[in-house]
């Protein structure tokens, strides 16, 4: 039997991402889908690093600026729909 977070899986339903204790490449990933273009994680080093954090859909700038700094890592805006993490 498979252990289900329900706080992650229905975070959605109140506006928010929950990321707990996730792989730092799944969790941009999870940021990815409502992203309107695409994030590009340039570095490999740091994937599977724990990360955690409750963010809002409305500040995914933010959210993605507060993961990258746990990485070490800068963010590099190209264009609106395309963001660079390295």
């Amino acid at each position: 039997m498979t252990a289900v977070d329900t706080r992650a899986a229905l975070g959605w339903r109140e506006g928010r991402i929950v990321i707990d204790e996730m792989p730092f490449g799944r969790a941009i990933a999870e940021l990815d889908r409502y992203w309107p273009g695409r994030i590009v994680v340039a570095s490999r080093r740091r994937l599977t690093a724990p990360v955690s954090g409750v963010f809002s859909p409305a500040r995914l700038g933010s959210a993605l600026g507060a993961l990258a700094a746990t990485q070490g890592l800068k963010v590099q805006y190209l264009t609106l729909y395309l963001v660079i993490l390295y």
